[in-house]
């Protein structure tokens, strides 16, 4: 069997047992805001209290997290439009596959 279909299969696998997988780059992007977030934080905590504190470090952090949002912005887009070209649903199911096993599951007439 293609390794493909293997992964699909786990796939189907765990959203059936109701067991969702998190995308590594969800997980980067969570870690990227709070770091940034952080930061900007204590850099607004040293201003508060009379430090000097470099204006361009701020700005380079707030810069680092726009582009990694916007990063992640794109890569989702272009994950989109693959899985449309593809016809492939974001658990990485085939749409035709879907359709076959709701025929199946439909109670005879």
């Amino acid at each position: 069997m293609p390794e493909s279909y293997l992964s699909m299969k786990k796939n189907i696998m765990a959203i059936e047992n109701g067991k969702k997988r998190i995308e590594f780059s969800k997980i980067i992007v969570v870690f990227v805001l709070i770091w940034c977030m952080t930061l900007v934080t204590f850099s607004f905590i040293l201003a508060s209290m009379d430090k000097n504190v470099n204006e361009g470090v701020t700005i380079a952090i707030i810069t680092s997290l726009i582009t990694t949002l916007l990063g992640y912005f794109i890569y989702q887009a272009k994950l989109k439009i693959s899985r449309d070209k593809y016809k492939v649903d974001k658990d990485g199911v085939p749409f035709e596959l879907e359709e076959e096993e709701d025929e199946e599951t439909k109670p005879l007439e």
